[in-house]
Formats: C-alpha cells, structure tokens, sequence
C-alpha cells in the first residue's frame, strides 16, 4: 500500500512484526511504518487521524467485529473510508449455488451503525481452479487462486492441530482430503472462495459509542452465513 501511494502515510499494525523487516531485498518504503497491537483491545490507544482504515482478512482474530467497527469509526477523521475485505470458502453446484450456505451478505453491522453512511458491501466468488468453458481471464485468475491456497493449506492444518482439539491423524487426513478437493474437486461440486467487500464513510456527525450488544435478529442463523466449525471426532 506505501509503494502504490507513496504520498500517504501508512501505519500497519499486527500481532507480530512482518517478515519483510528483516529482507533486505525488499527495502519498507519510507512513508510506512509498524506497530505491535491487538485490535481486540489496542484501538483505544490510537488517535481519530486516519483518512483510511483497511482490514483485511483478520475477521476469525477479531472476538466482537461489532465493536470494532464503532473503534475504527473513532479514529476515522470524517469522510473517512472503513475497508474491509474478508473471505469464506464455499461449495457450489454447476449453477453456482452456494451449498451448503443458504444466504450471502452481512449481517446488518455496518449498515446499522450510526457512524457510518453510504454503506456498500460486495461479494464475489473467485474459482479454487480452472475448469473448462472458462476464458482465459477467469482460468488465470482461478489458476492464482489455486496456488495461493495451495501455498497456505499448511497453516489451516497448523491451526487445527494447535487449536482444533483434534488427533494429529485426524488432522493429517483431513488436510490431505482438502488438499485432494483443492487440486482434483470433480463437477457438479466446485470450490470457490467468496470474497465479501465492504466500505462505508464516516459521517460528520460526533463519534457515538455503542449503546448496547449487537443481537442477532429474529430468525437469525449464523451458519446460514458462515461455514458451520469442524465436529469433533
């Protein structure tokens, strides 16, 4: 992000510094910089100077994703722009029906937040793999998808055998049946990820705290939302 817009200043913050600290190869731009914070409970400590807050991929470490959308709204100047990418993989038939998930979208969070206008979110399902009848466009891009999961399966099975209460072999067999999905998933059954995008502006309004807990309306199912947790053996 400090390479592309190299006339603002960006701060990235994370549990652990990154990697590239310590590659020479790849110098850290000198309008960036890092810091060591967990949003959970480190956001009070920043100030409202930011024109732009972009999270991405971090929802499964976040414990109360409501809450930190009201945290980022205070240290949003106003007009400023809340980013958020996050991603879910999916099964879909040949007509790209989502199974075994019921409903796409949000869950009403942002759009219910009084510090917050101008609310759009958008979902996108990128293929695990190339498959025929796609052009070439979409066969490179499920082609670089592919390859990105295949690089970061090891750390999904990682989580589990560290998180997951599961037996190592347990573990073992359900990342080489993954893996076997991911490489070889037949027809009508086709892997995706789908990438939820949202951005929302803060309005000029006073920053208002939360009044109260986020409750799931009537009806409400997560797991018509998200994957449903592994069982346990």
């Amino acid at each position: 992000m400090a390479e592309t817009f190299p006339d603002a200043e960006v701060l990235g913050i994370d549990l652990h510094l990154p990697s590239v600290l310590g590659d020479p190869a790849r110098p850290v731009p000198s309008n960036s910089s890092f810091k060591i914070a967990d949003v959970n409970c480190d956001m009070r400590n920043l100030d409202a100077v930011f024109d732009l807050i972009h999270q991405r991929c971090v929802e499964p470490g976040i414990n109360d994703e409501d809450l930190f959308f009201y945290d980022a709204a205070r240290i949003l100047r106003p007009n400023g722009v809340l980013l958020t990418v996050g991603v879910n993989p999916q099964l879909v038939d040949a007509k790209k029906r989502i199974l075994p998930i019921q409903k796409p979208g949000d869950v009403g969070m942002l759009e219910r937040n009084p510090n917050y206008s101008h609310v759009q979110i958008e979902e996108v399902l990128v293929p695990l793999g190339p498959w025929p009848g796609m052009d070439e466009t979409e066969k490179k891009l499920a082609e670089t998808m592919q390859r990105n999961m295949l690089r970061i399966w090891s750390a999904f099975t990682a989580i589990l055998q560290r998180d997951g209460g599961f037996s190592e072999e347990f573990v073992r067999n359900l990342s080489k049946g993954g893996l076997k999905e991911i490489q070889e998933l037949p027809p009508p059954a086709r892997g995706y990820w789908k990438w939820v995008l949202a951005t929302a502006v803060r309005n000029g309004d006073p920053w208002t705290t939360r009044k109260e807990l986020w409750r799931e309306p009537a009806g409400f199912d997560i797991y018509e939302f998200v994957v449903r947790p592994l069982p346990k053996e």
